[in-house]
């Protein structure tokens, strides 16, 4: 059985409440997903998924509903920024 990493990576005051870790493992075909909060003082800005910066509705999507990697067949990366307010 195939087993793929995520590697996760938080910049500034905020957290993964969905998994723990700063690299997630799944097997082939299954899904992770990820949510996220900012710490006090800090509001989520940004988001890259494995390597790209997700912008439009879709950032505004993910914001509500956090972000999930489905189907995993490869390794993948996310990074989640909070800046302060």
């Amino acid at each position: 059985k195939n087993v793929y990493k995520i590697n996760v990576t938080i910049v500034g005051g905020g957290r993964v409440t969905s998994q723990i870790g700063s690299v997630i493992e799944a097997n082939y075909g299954e899904s992770r997903g990820f949510e996220w909060k900012a710490n006090k003082g800090y509001k989520f800005s940004k988001l890259y998924v494995d390597g790209k910066q997700v912008k439009g509705l879709e950032l505004l999507w993910y914001r509500l509903v956090g972000y999930t990697f489905n189907n995993i067949k490869a390794n993948h990366t996310i990074k989640i920024v909070f800046v302060k307010k």
